[in-house]
């Protein structure tokens, strides 16, 4: 069986990037998408014929019980709403509430089985016999296993789960067998693209009259839709701009990399500091003079990142945390929300700039500071950029997003070359 194209399908994203990601697979085989940022905007039962709704709960950083209580109430009311398809992201490292969430999924559609394929072979994430592996690395032993905010304690998937939940994980054998009534995740190996096509049919033809539950990275997410529709439609991307901004709140090693790179290849660069993030700030006069200043100087340039700068090392945060009583998981959305200030500050002014942000937390901030919330993906650039279009201020605007972790180290550069026609 194949999954029909006019399904009715809930993805449940655990961060915005994650989410776009996901969502620009089905846009680019023409199946109508749409990404919601606020959960307060989602009105159960109303889907058009043919939509794919994507609902960005930011729960990966959130408390796990917190994020557990979020997702389950989330899948009940679809589960009430008659939504028989549900896909629920990950990150491609494993980082954040893994277990809670899949649990919360399993325990809000009641009983049954939940598909899970971490894998994502196109960005160096395979499976194999359970452990989790990054560009051929034990995921607990790369950069995800360091992560400042939500370290990856182990390799073997069974185990993160088992960190937070204790539902049942199996490993599945390519045999059909019956399912019962036990709640129970099963978990599929996979290191290519043809071993995830083979699961998406799979998958696909497992529920018939009931309800499918699904769990994976962007990557599980293209093969079902090459199971759906396997001839890519051409995509939307943006026409050339006079200015590139690049927001950057992403930790990975290699977001700073990019951000090297780019200041090399004529990239400006406005970095935030400890003390722009004291609540407040940017509403006094400090901030807003510095605004100001800020807003002058992107009239000179052409090319600019603009990133947090030292305030990401370890010392430094720890010692914020200590200094301001702030806990730690509060520091990351206050980062992203000042990152979003600024940006929507320089944006106001550029009609003609090109947007990236890279990382869940720093979307998700810009779009709060521009109060949008509804995004719809449109297509990619350069494979490991999404391009999504959202309506501010009465007209359609673009908008690029990517996974701090995704791309090489000229990104970057290869955008604003793209983007501003310099090549």
């Amino acid at each position: 069986m194949r999954i029909k194209a006019y399904m009715k399908l809930l993805v449940i994203a655990d961060d915005l990037t994650g989410g776009l990601d996901t969502g620009v697979q089905f846009a680019l085989r023409g199946i109508s998408s749409r990404v919601l940022v606020d959960q307060q905007e989602w009105q159960s039962g109303k889907w058009d014929e043919g939509q794919v709704l994507i609902l960005d709960t930011e729960t990966r950083g959130m408390e796990g019980t917190k994020a557990y209580q979020t997702v389950k109430e989330i899948v009940h009311g679809a589960c009430e709403d008659g939504i028989t398809y549900m896909y629920k992201t990950t990150d491609s490292g494993l980082r954040g509430n893994l277990g809670y969430e899949l649990q919360a999924v399993l325990d809000g559609q009641g009983a049954g089985l939940l598909h899970y394929v971490p894998a994502y072979p196109r960005k160096g994430r395979v499976t194999r016999q359970g452990i989790h592996y990054v560009d051929g690395v034990p995921v607990a032993e790369s950069m995800f296993g360091s992560d400042l905010y939500e370290p990856v304690r182990y390799s073997y998937i069974p185990d993160i789960i088992h960190e937070q939940s204790q539902v049942l994980v199996e490993q599945d054998t390519g045999q059909q067998v019956p399912d019962g009534k036990e709640k129970k995740i099963r978990l599929y190996n996979a290191t290519d693209e043809s071993e995830l096509d083979r699961i998406a049919r799979q998958v696909a033809g497992t529920e018939e009259g009931g309800i499918t539950l699904m769990a994976g990275c962007a990557g599980f997410a293209e093969a079902l839709c090459r199971t759906i529709r396997n001839v890519p439609k051409k995509c939307l991307v943006p026409g050339k701009k006079e200015r590139f901004l690049a927001v950057i709140g992403s930790i990975h090693p290699m977001a700073s990399r990019q951000v090297i790179y780019a200041m090399g290849a004529g990239f400006q660069r406005l970095e935030l500091t400890q003390e722009q993030l004291a609540e407040g700030y940017w509403e006094a006069g400090e901030g807003q003079r510095l605004l100001e200043t800020w807003r002058e100087k992107w009239h000179t340039g052409r090319k600019w990142i603009l990133d947090a700068g030292g305030v990401f090392a370890e010392g430094d945060i720890q010692e914020y945390v200590a200094k301001t009583g702030i806990p730690k998981e509060a520091v990351r959305p206050r980062i992203a929300d000042c990152l979003g200030t600024v940006a929507c500050a320089l944006m106001e002014d550029a009609d003609q700039a090109a947007l990236l942000a890279t990382g869940g937390d720093t979307l998700a901030g810009v779009m709060r500071k521009l109060k949008v919330q509804e995004l719809k993906p449109r297509g990619e650039l350069l494979q490991e950029v999404v391009y999504s279009e959202f309506t501010w201020k009465g007209r359609v605007s673009g908008l690029l997003s990517k996974s701090g972790s995704f791309g090489g180290e000229s990104l970057l550069a290869d955008l604003a070359a793209l983007l501003l026609g310099e090549g």
